[in-house]
């Protein structure tokens, strides 16, 4: 959402319109809408969109004034803008880095500290362009997400006012042109970039400031309007009744208010969250904010938007789009699993605690600061004082781990586990040359000798094929190589590729190709030996990538006939509900024990996963082994591989930790490599059968 600024009580007044303050209600409700019912309101999210029209027109109808009045001042603008966003802002990150220390685990709590501290400097959008899209599986548990579109205002502001300062000065005559370019030239880097670069596009400030120079340009032309004498559309007709008005312009006001209406139903309904969006998609809300702003004499205006009801929310909307998600986040880190939506009563009571909480912001925070002492420099020196003390405090949490220290010895490794291990260790596989393969970050797809070892011509060679699970065997598989030294060893895996032939998957593009190139790499290499693995449970049926196991015998049955002598499927890894080092630590909050096993937020559907691809492969000629079947009992799956340092088997929801990897290579050492003896500890061989 947007902190745009009301006319109501500024300095240098313009006509306050209840209606704008309406269509501020009709922004926040659908985002609210969204946020809390997303199948309901699917595009509820370009109430965002409409805030950035109306800021545009808002602020820069000021900025136009006081420039026309010679009276423009930098220091006050920026001061205004400070008591004007600062207030509710603070109360928020402040409350939330409270309530993150008693709610948050340290992992959680970390991403929060970063995202507090790019708040308070207003660069949101930034550091969620680094981290990945909007609609991405973890938005929906990170607190201050929204804030993404407060960075791209305030983004804007720091340039508008000296933009327009300097063409008022030395291209005044020429200003309405220059601002249609510099409009299109915004709308051009959106509409160019949202395909290659669609999280780029949604966040980067250069493809969203047309949205609101949309509303600055309706601002410039509706005042040279207005000081050409034009009476039948100046904004001060907001209260004049219909019949004041020419008929035939009336009906033409009415007729732009409809269709303005029709535009943001339109986009409320047709876009969604697999919508290129912003792109052309943008334009509906955009232009139908646009024609309801140029509406003031409407009914539609003057009735449903000034409605007393619809024009408090509007007056609140910018603490209750604060509120509003930080609540929703934070119940559904605390309550549920990633993944698993909260019950409708408690969204419902998180979106009825937000207005509350924005209504008291509004009255006891916002309307003393921003209206009280207006010409003193006191608050706002204040306000940004303490903005930058809460931005240092979040830095600081961010760089603390989440503080983890909050814990007792016993369980803090685990608690902070996820911050120097889970990405460490995806890295990890991204630097081993070109072992696995990511196309969304590398966009590159090929097939080459980087991580298959020289040929000595005795040593036989074992190839590791699959998607990131295979992966993150290739640990184990290493260590078991190192222990016997019968074998060779090469790793062809991209992420999200699961290893079957003839399967055609929408995403990512290349992996058909890939797996294709694989085949061809082990019929080159004369391989003795395929072990082949995936996140099978990731593309069951009804999923976005699924994926038909019926391609799975095939792909046996063509590496049989190609000469392969041994071929070893692995069925899926454990699956957890949430990151298993986080697993552990929910355990003991609620226990104050570290059982070696647990139940607790597994994921059921991984285990008949497994065993579909055990029925998958039962008539063939390869080997089963059953990575579940080994790890897991009667009593739960292992949450360690040591229980004197308590080292995770995987360091997020599945991908296994190097520990984990050559732990569980080790159990299944004889079924991958029948070369000859191996000299690994004895192990128990439950859950393993040769087909």
């Amino acid at each position: 959402m947007i902190a745009t600024t009301s006319t109501r009580g500024s300095a240098l007044r313009t006509e306050y319109r209840a209606d704008i303050d309406g269509l501020r209600a009709v922004a926040v409700l659908s985002v609210l809408a969204f946020h809390g019912f997303p199948t309901k309101v699917r595009g509820g999210f370009i109430g965002v969109d409409i805030f950035f029209v109306i800021s545009g027109f808002l602020i820069s109808s000021i900025i136009f004034n006081a420039l026309n009045a010679q009276r423009f001042s930098y220091v006050e603008f920026y001061m205004r803008r400070i008591r004007r966003i600062f207030p509710a802002l603070l109360a928020v990150l402040v409350v939330c880095l409270i309530a993150g220390w008693f709610l948050l685990l340290p992992d959680e709590y970390k991403d929060l500290g970063a995202q507090v501290a790019a708040g308070a400097g207003f660069a949101a959008n930034l550091l969620f362009w680094s981290q990945g899209g909007y609609f991405a599986t973890d938005a929906a548990v990170t607190p201050l997400l929204h804030l993404w579109s407060l960075g791209i205002e305030e983004q804007f502001y720091l340039l508008w006012p000296l933009l327009l300062a300097l063409l008022y000065r030395w291209a005044r005559g020429h200003l309405p042109l220059i601002l249609s370019m510099l409009l299109l030239a915004s709308l051009a880097i959106n509409v160019l970039s949202v395909y290659p670069h669609p999280t780029a596009a949604f966040y980067l400030p250069m493809a969203r400031f047309w949205e609101l120079m949309s509303g600055a340009l309706l601002a410039y032309l509706t005042l040279q309007r207005d000081a050409a004498g034009s009476e039948s559309e100046r904004s001060s007709a907001a209260q004049r009744a219909p019949s004041q008005a020419g008929g035939a312009a009336q009906a033409w006001v009415a007729v732009r208010a409809w269709c303005g209406v029709a535009l943001i139903v339109a986009a409320l309904w047709l876009i969604d969250a697999n919508s290129v969006f912003p792109g052309w998609w943008a334009l509906l809300p955009v232009l139908g904010t646009v024609l309801l702003i140029t509406s003031p004499t409407a009914w539609l205006n003057r009735v449903v938007l000034s409605n007393r009801v619809v024009v408090f929310i509007g007056l609140i909307s910018y603490p209750l789009y604060l509120w509003h998600w930080a609540l929703l986040a934070i119940m559904r880190t605390r309550l549920y699993e990633i993944g698993a939506e909260a019950p409708r009563a408690w969204r419902l009571g998180a979106l009825a605690l937000s207005f509350v909480l924005a209504w008291l912001t509004y009255e006891l925070i916002e309307k003393p600061i921003r209206f009280g002492a207006r010409k003193s420099f006191r608050p706002a020196l204040v306000l940004l004082t303490m903005m930058a003390c809460v931005g240092l405090a979040g830095l600081a949490v961010d760089r603390s781990d989440g503080v983890a220290v909050r814990y007792p010895a016993v369980i803090r490794p685990l608690a902070a586990y996820q911050y120097h291990a889970q990405r460490a260790q995806y890295d990890a596989l991204l630097a081993a040359n070109d072992c696995f393969i990511d196309p969304l970050r590398t966009g590159i797809v090929h097939v080459g000798t980087e991580c298959v070892d020289q040929d000595d011509g005795i040593k036989k060679l074992v190839v590791l094929w699959g998607d990131s699970h295979a992966a993150s065997l290739y640990a184990g598989l290493q260590a078991l190589q190192n222990r016997s030294g019968d074998f060779r060893l090469a790793q062809f895996t991209m992420g999200a590729c699961p290893p079957l032939l003839g399967q055609q998957l929408a995403e990512p593009v290349g992996c058909k190709s890939f797996n294709d190139a694989v085949f061809e790499k082990i019929r080159t290499l004369n391989a003795d030996t395929v072990l082949l693995e995936a996140d099978w449970w990731y593309y069951r049926a009804g999923a976005a990538h699924f994926a038909d196991l019926i391609h799975l015998q095939e792909t046996v049955q063509r590496l049989k006939a190609s000469g392969v002598r041994r071929v070893v499927v692995f069925g899926n890894l454990p699956v957890w509900q949430i990151a298993q080092p986080k697993v552990a630590v929910k355990v003991w909050l609620d226990t104050h024990a570290l059982p070696e096993r647990t139940q607790a937020y597994f994921n059921e559907e991984s285990r008949r996963a497994d065993a579909r691809v055990r029925a998958a492969v039962a008539n063939s000629d390869a080997v089963f082994v059953s990575p579940i079947s080994v790890l897991c009992d009667d009593s739960g799956c292992l949450l360690t591989t040591d229980r004197t340092q308590w080292t995770p088997l995987a360091f997020d929801s599945a991908h296994l930790t190097r520990a984990g990897s050559i732990y569980l290579v080790a159990l299944v050492a004889a079924e991958i490599w029948d070369g000859g003896a191996l000299p690994h500890a004895p192990v128990r061989q439950a859950g393993l059968s040769q087909r």
